[in-house]
């Protein structure tokens, strides 16, 4: 949760960081990837894997051997589970991967909030505070049912609309503009209009 900071705070220097994350921007054509490689990958496996069963479940028949049926049968049902168990865990793994989203690192002082991805530090997006417009937050959803963040828009001077694909904190309970790292911008831009309005009365 982002507190607001008092005029004494201000004076004393207003510093503050933090890390946040981002959905992928294809994460729902990766999601749809994931899975339809994981049914090709399955109906491949139960086509192979029916074939070479009904070969060895009918050899017994051929040489009169009847306890080999058995034997193989129980062989193959433990690596018949083994196998798609491995499939189900690396599908798993890969949505995990896919809805982790990207970390992202913030910055924010008097005068501006500036972010970065953790593997892309060098690429900076920094705005500063008397260069934004405003700041709107659009509720987010995966496939229209399982909510995701906010798609957080930064309308700017000099940088345009800069877009951001927030996911909710999981730690945090309470969901609301209020607890984004962004609402950082709107303090300081709605601090910076209350001092200009009382100069400007002055």
């Amino acid at each position: 949760m982002f507190d607001s900071r008092s005029p004494v705070e201000d004076r004393m220097g207003f510093s503050t960081r933090g890390i946040f994350r981002c959905s992928r921007a294809s994460e729902r054509i990766l999601v749809i990837l994931s899975l339809i490689i994981t049914v090709i990958v399955f109906a491949g496996f139960y086509f192979v894997w029916g074939e070479q069963f009904k070969y060895i479940y009918h050899l017994p028949e051929k040489f009169g051997i009847d306890q080999v049926r058995t034997q193989h049968s129980m062989g193959f049902a433990l690596i018949f589970s083994a196998i798609t168990a491995v499939i189900i865990i690396v599908e798993i793994v890969a949505l995990k991967i896919i809805l982790g989203g990207v970390e992202y690192h913030y910055m924010a002082n008097a005068n501006m909030f500036s972010f970065a991805s953790h593997k892309d530090s060098m690429r900076k997006t920094d705005i500063y505070y008397d260069d934004v417009v405003a700041v709107s937050y659009e509720d987010r959803k995966l496939f229209g049912l399982f909510s995701r963040g906010y798609t957080v828009t930064i309308i700017t001077h000099s940088l345009g609309n800069v877009v951001v694909l927030y996911m909710f904190n999981k730690s945090i309970k309470v969901r609301s503009p209020e607890n984004t790292p962004f609402h950082i911008i709107e303090e300081r831009v709605q601090m910076r209009e209350n001092i200009m309005h009382s100069y400007g009365r002055n």
